[in-house]
């Protein structure tokens, strides 16, 4: 199964495509939007940090693709694959500085 064709639910197995993934019209608040216990955590330290709601969405959202790329649940995730993670981005995904570490923040 290829990364970029599929997104796995944080804390389940089941997947979802990616083409069909809508970010939401309506911003709910980390509470609300965060079913699963690791993002909802994630969101609830970050809201106590004082973060601002859009950086606590695209840090969440960079978790979901972390769950997507390590193809397990965020609680089975290893440090190993925070690191292939962290490679793919850089190698694979050639994405910028400011983006890299947004997304090694959630992993």
């Amino acid at each position: 199964m290829d990364f970029a064709s599929t997104l796995v639910t944080p804390c389940s197995h089941s997947h979802a495509s990616v083409l069909s993934y809508q970010p939401e019209s309506q911003p709910m608040t980390p509470y609300k939007k965060h079913n699963c216990p690791v993002t909802k955590r994630l969101a609830e330290d970050m809201l106590i940090r004082n973060m601002p709601p859009r950086t606590i969405d695209a840090s969440t959202d960079h978790a979901r693709r972390f769950a997507g790329f390590i193809q397990k649940p965020l609680d089975e995730a290893t440090v190993e694959d925070g690191r292939n993670f962290q490679l793919y981005l850089i190698h694979e995904k050639k994405i910028g500085y400011s983006s890299f570490n947004q997304a090694a923040r959630a992993c």
